[in-house]
């Protein structure tokens, strides 16, 4: 019983299977760029709803010569990705070892002198010959 429907019914369903399969594996294995999930994440009750809060984390920059730091994180963000490999604690992607270092800039604090309002706190950040580089405020505009 070959027809034209059962056809149809099939294509949907595989065109919804790879569907998964590729939202899956592109979450788990982002290939160069992005973090990766761990292979659980959609059983987790964060990435499906969020935090709605705020969450603190101590992580290592390797700018700032073994300076630790309380860097506030948001899952839904998606802005650190941690994950615990013993002792330490990873949140960024690994420093490129193959490019010279361009500029490095370690504690930089910015304070408008109109209003006391504070921009920049304690930024810390490497940049690389041959990368580009943008930075994106909170509202998306460079």
């Amino acid at each position: 019983a070959f027809n034209l429907c059962r056809v149809m019914v099939m294509l949907m369903v595989d065109t919804l299977v790879y569907c998964l399969l590729t939202w899956y594996i592109e979450a788990v294995h982002p290939g160069s760029y992005g973090l990766p999930r761990p292979w659980y994440f959609p059983f987790q009750k964060s990435y499906w709803f969020g935090h709605g809060r705020s969450e603190t984390l101590d992580c290592h920059m390797p700018c700032a010569r073994g300076t630790n730091y309380s860097l506030a994180l948001s899952e839904e963000d998606g802005a650190c990705a941690a994950e615990d490999t013993g002792d330490e604690q990873v949140c960024f992607e690994e420093e490129p070892t193959h490019l010279p270092m361009g500029v490095c800039i370690h504690n930089l604090v910015k304070v408008y002198k109109t209003g006391n309002k504070l921009a920049v706190n304690k930024l810390a950040l490497n940049l690389y010959e041959g990368q580009i580089t943008s930075f994106l405020g909170h509202n998306g505009a460079g």
